[in-house]
Formats: C-alpha cells, structure tokens, sequence
C-alpha cells in the first residue's frame, strides 16, 4: 500500500499543473480528431458533436 493511503496528499497550489493538464488533454483530443478525420466533417457540416464514450 502507498503513503497516499494514509497521509493525504497536499493539493493547494496545483491550479497551475491543473491548467497545463487541461491544456494538454485538449490538444489530445484535438490531435486525435485530426487522425480520424472528424474535424473535417464537423467543418463540412457545421456543427460540432460529442465523442461517444462506452
């Protein structure tokens, strides 16, 4: 078992790791959607969709 189990670990001060993560994940995704090819088809038909999760 980890430390983390018994001593919480500190979270102040992390909004600045949080908006890099944040950023990060959206470029990801954008990235991807690139790959598949979904960002021409939102362009093509003018709307933007949800990626479907399971």
């Amino acid at each position: 078992m980890g430390l983390a189990t018994f001593v919480a670990p500190r979270t102040r001060g992390w909004s600045g790791a949080r908006a890099a993560i944040e950023e990060y994940v959206e470029e990801q995704q954008r990235h991807h959607r690139r790959a598949l090819g979904l960002g021409q088809q939102a362009a093509a038909t003018g709307e933007e969709r949800e990626p479907m999760h399971d």
